[in-house]
């Protein structure tokens, strides 16, 4: 399940400034304890949502293809079609994980 809005904030928060001492979350408002000149701007935190984002994306991408890697999947991966398709399914997962 996708983040709402607010939680995705304070993870890009979290991710520009990690030590936490200048803000805090309070319901769905993001609270500045710090001095202006330290705290991103609103450039920089929607740049990071965004970031976050993406690599929300990503991860959803990888849990797909993963989850193709059936029971019988794995029954096939004997034949050499079956070994093809997952050699194949790796490499998309890998080039999925290089976004990240």
């Amino acid at each position: 399940m996708k983040p709402n809005r607010s939680t995705a904030t304070a993870e890009a928060m979290y991710s520009l400034e990690s030590d936490c001492t200048n803000w805090s979350v309070i319901g769905e408002t993001i609270q500045w304890h710090g001095s202006a000149d330290t705290k991103p701007t609103d450039a920089e935190i929607k740049a990071e949502v965004d970031r976050l984002d993406a690599d929300y994306a990503v991860q959803e991408t990888i849990k797909q293809l993963e989850a193709t890697v059936t029971q019988r999947r794995i029954r096939e991966i004997t034949t050499v079609a079956g070994a093809k398709w997952i050699d194949d399914l790796e490499k998309l997962i890998a080039i999925e994980r290089a976004k990240l």
